[in-house]
């Protein structure tokens, strides 16, 4: 964004061709960008409402997505310390996952997660301890809606093998062209003025109205 120039209003009009034009392609990268944006864009770009540490007590107080949509890259690092995973939060070192991208974005789940960590694909232990702690972290009705987008939307699920592309107009345009492709309309927002689709919500009353203030 500093190579180039740019600033925090500029943010909200950014749209997949600026990404693009920028060589951001990677999938996990643009959601990431678009969940950021839009948990600043809902916090009136209040940077201290940010976690940049975790409560090292979080385990206790399973699920918690009001905590957890708060939490920097940095915070998310803890959390996977905290859960015996340290080992693979080197992989993390070019790839942010603040919490708003594990609670808004609903093709991120748990596998997204352990492709992203590098997680080997044989480590089925740590595959499914992670799959745990994920799913009771963000809670049942995030973990459900999610699913349901999957099984219902065109998206596919995020991991660092997927790629954006821009599909220009006068082309036949499907959301889901390849499985590892989003194609994308040129003008369409990094982070939409209004919810073009359904987003996992915490029960959380704050969280909610937060949401509720974007449509």
């Amino acid at each position: 964004m500093l190579e180039n120039v740019v600033d925090g209003p500029l943010l909200l009009s950014l749209t997949a061709s600026d990404i693009v034009e920028m060589r951001i392609t990677n999938a996990h990268h643009y959601v990431t960008l678009s969940r950021s944006i839009q948990f600043l864009k809902l916090t009136d770009f209040k940077f201290d409402a940010l976690e940049r540490r975790m409560d090292q007590n979080i385990i206790d107080r399973y699920p918690c997505p009001d905590v957890v949509v708060r939490w920097s890259h940095q915070a998310t690092c803890e959390w996977l310390r905290k859960i015996d995973l340290a080992e693979f939060t080197p992989n993390l070192l070019c790839a942010g996952v603040p919490g708003a991208l594990m609670i808004y974005e609903p093709t991120f789940t748990a596998e997204s997660l352990a492709e992203i960590l590098q997680m080997p694909a044989h480590k089925t232990l740590l595959r499914r301890h992670l799959t745990s702690h994920f799913n009771q972290l963000l809670g049942q009705k995030i973990i459900a809606d999610k699913r349901d987008f999957l099984t219902n939307g065109n998206y596919p699920q995020v991991s660092p093998a997927i790629r954006i592309k821009v599909v220009r107009k006068g082309f036949s345009l499907t959301r889901k062209k390849a499985k590892n492709e989003i194609c994308l309309e040129p003008e369409e927002l990094l982070c939409p003025v209004l919810l073009n689709h359904k987003y996992p919500t915490s029960s959380n009353a704050e969280t909610s109205s937060l949401e509720s203030s974007n449509v």
